[in-house]
Order: structure tokens, then C-alpha cells, then sequence
């Protein structure tokens, strides 16, 4: 005789196996909490810089290395020790962080392109396609929390106290509760927005296809600037306390005002080799770290745009550069991860993937996460004691 507890819980597997998911992801067997900060969003934080102060120092060491079933999505997080990392066929998996052992995946019908953030122990599921393409997972006991119908999504989304903010292709931008998925207020652009939001404690801000860079109440949704660039902005907007750092697709890289918008300066690529800014950029104290598509690594003053120095990679970088005191970690499509030296970029590490880098990175305590297009996550600490 099958209990009632038991009954119910096939019948919400079905329900949601009905819905094209399938699978089992619960870290309750293998949890063990830390007090190291995850890295739980695109960028490391609501304000997606990139920037991690702790104890990656080059040389590094190659822990492990796993094979998953398709070329990853556009980012790896990590949580409590825990890595977890999305494919482009659909599939989410976990492993353990210090020997690679697979805690388990989870399989959907459509993929997620930049679309998996963690809270806590729920994870925040958007894909790019399908009728209900945000889900919420409780990591801990393995159980779906909800679904929402809405349009497909293609940001990353970030919870914040009382608010879920992400974009969607259907040019509006949502803060919904996350507690059961529910919309709090909308707010609607011209076209699709694929730049993933960041936050100050008063404001929300992303890019959109139709060029211009948003800032909104991020309690209302009320818009409290827009700033047009000469092209279409894919990249995540970086934060710090005063401004708001953004590439876009006309070659050019922004620095904004947070609180009014006004240009402060911009970089330009492509004076002899066409150039493209489709990734975030890397902040620390005084300098701003970049990739474009020409190939390039920029390092440029904070204050003014000034360029410290270039360091030519064999291809395009189109992922966020990731800083630390001690080296800018940075992945290129030619398949190489390179340790560059903040001060004056010189390469003190280098490391040959299988394939092209075009997932944006991970850190957390001694450990440096990357995954490449063939296929294959890599695990790296630091050598030095």
C-alpha cells in the first residue's frame, strides 16, 4: 500500500515530467555549508564585477576535469562547495567542488542561455524558450517550487531581498516575488533585452536590443534614466559605487553616471581591427578589465579611459575578464586561460582547454572554475601555499 505522502510526491514527479523536466539535483546528502562567498550569479554579485578578493594566486593546478553531455551555457556558479553548471542540451548539473563527483542533473525541454542563479538553497531556472520558462528548485530537498508562464529569457536572473529581476525577449523587464513567482511590476523597452540586470541598493540597471542602457526604480519600475550607444547591448552592465561600466556592439565601451546617466568617458576598439564589446567587464579599485572580439584585453584607468595596457590573446574574448589583487584571469575562443599581471599585464600562467572559453568563470576560496565548449568543466587552485 503506497502512503499518501508517497502518492503525492509521484504525483507532482508526474506533473512535472508532464511539464518536459526530468531528473533529480538534492545536495542535502552532500550539503555542507560555508562561509565562503558564493559565487551565485554572472559577475560574482548584484553588481556583476567580477571582482574577487581571495586567495587565487598563479600558478594554478588542475584538480579535476569532467565531460558533460553538450557545450555549456554562459556561465558556471558555485555555492556551498558545490559546482553547478547548465548545457546547451537542456541539462543542469552539480558537482562536488573539491573531487568532481556528479551530484546529480536535472533535464528540461528547452536550454538556458544565461539563465541559472542561486539563492540561498533555491535555484532560479530561466530558458530561452517554452510556455513556462522560469522555474524555482529547491536544492536542498529536490522539489520544484513553481513555474511561471511567461515569455522566453535569455538574462541572468538576480534575487535581491523581496525582488526576482530579469529581462525578457519580449522587450520587458520583471521584479517578480520569489517567493511563488508572481509579478510585482513590469517595465516595457522597445526590443528583446538579453543584458543581464545589476543593482545598487535604489536601482536596477541593464541594456537592451534597441541600443540604450536603462536605469529603473528597482521598487517601482519607474524609468529614472536611459542613455542611447550606437549599437545593440548584449553585455552585462558592471557596477561600482559611482558608475556604471557597459560595452555595446558598435565598438565602443561607456562609463555612466548611476545616478543621472551622463557619459563620464568611452573607449573605442577598432581603429585598425574591427572590435566588439559583448561581454561585462572586470572592476577593481582603479582599473576597468575588458575583452572584445578583435582579440584584445584592455586595461584601462577607472578615472578617465586612460589605457595602462593591451595583451593580444590568439582569440576573440567574449567573456568578462575575472579579477583578483593578484591576476586577471582571462578566457579566450582560441581555448587558452591566461593569468595576466594587473599592474602591467604581463602573462604569468597559461592553461590549453580542448575547445573554445565562452562561459564566464567562477571563483571561490582557492578555486577557479571554468568550463569550455567541448564539453568539459575545469577545476583549478592556486599552487602557492
Amino acid at each position: 500500500m503506497i502512503s499518501r505522502a508517497r502518492a503525492l510526491l509521484l504525483l507532482g514527479s508526474l506533473m512535472w515530467l508532464s511539464c518536459g523536466t526530468s531528473g533529480s539535483l538534492r545536495i542535502g546528502t552532500f550539503f555542507e555549508k560555508s562561509n565562503l562567498p558564493a559565487w551565485s550569479v554572472i559577475g560574482g554579485n548584484e553588481r556583476r564585477d567580477h571582482y574577487f578578493d581571495g586567495g587565487l594566486t598563479p600558478p594554478m593546478e588542475l584538480v579535476w576535469v569532467k565531460k558533460i553531455s553538450s557545450a555549456p551555457s554562459a556561465h558556471v556558479l558555485v555555492s556551498d562547495n558545490v559546482v553547478y553548471v547548465s548545457t546547451l542540451d537542456s541539462r543542469v548539473y552539480a558537482f562536488i567542488l573539491s573531487d568532481g563527483r556528479q551530484v546529480g542533473s536535472l533535464k528540461f525541454k528547452f536550454a538556458s542561455q544565461n539563465g541559472i542563479s542561486l539563492d540561498h538553497q533555491t535555484a532560479y531556472i530561466a530558458l530561452a524558450w517554452g510556455e513556462k520558462p522560469l522555474y524555482a528548485y529547491n536544492l536542498f530537498d529536490a522539489d520544484f517550487k513553481y513555474s511561471v508562464r511567461m515569455p522566453p529569457v535569455e538574462t541572468n536572473p538576480i534575487v535581491h531581498e523581496e525582488y526576482l529581476y530579469l529581462g525578457g525577449l519580449d522587450g520587458k523587464f520583471y521584479a517578480l516575488n520569489p517567493e511563488d513567482g508572481k509579478t510585482l511590476w513590469t517595465f516595457e523597452a522597445s526590443k528583446p533585452i538579453r543584458s543581464s540586470p545589476a543593482l545598487s541598493s535604489t536601482a536596477v540597471y541593464f541594456g537592451c536590443d534597441d541600443g540604450f542602457v536603462y536605469s529603473l526604480n528597482r521598487f517601482s519600475g519607474s524609468l529614472i534614466w536611459k542613455f542611447r550607444t550606437g549599437g545593440t547591448v548584449y553585455a552585462t552592465p558592471a557596477l561600482d559605487d559611482q558608475f556604471v561600466y557597459i560595452g555595446s556592439t558598435d565598438g565602443k565601451f561607456y562609463v555612466l553616471g548611476k545616478a543621472d546617466g551622463k557619459l563620464h568617458w568611452t573607449f573605442s576598439v577598432g581603429d585598425t581591427v574591427p572590435g566588439r564589446f559583448y561581454a561585462s567587464a572586470g572592476l577593481s579599485s582603479d582599473c576597468v578589465f575588458l575583452g572584445a572580439t578583435d582579440g584584445n584585453v584592455y586595461a584601462l584607468s577607472k578615472k578617465d579611459g586612460r589605457l595602462f595596457w593591451t595583451f593580444k590573446t590568439g582569440g576573440a574574448v567574449s567573456v568578462a575578464p575575472l579579477v583578483t589583487p593578484d591576476a586577471v584571469f582571462v578566457g579566450s575562443q582560441n581555448g587558452m586561460l591566461y593569468a595576466l599581471e594587473p599592474s602591467g599585464g604581463k602573462c604569468v600562467w597559461t592553461f590549453e582547454t580542448n575547445s573554445r572559453i565562452k562561459s564566464e568563470m567562477a571563483a571561490y576560496g582557492k578555486y577557479l572554475i571554468v568550463a569550455s565548449e567541448r564539453k568539459h568543466v575545469y577545476v583549478f587552485r592556486s599552487a602557492m601555499p
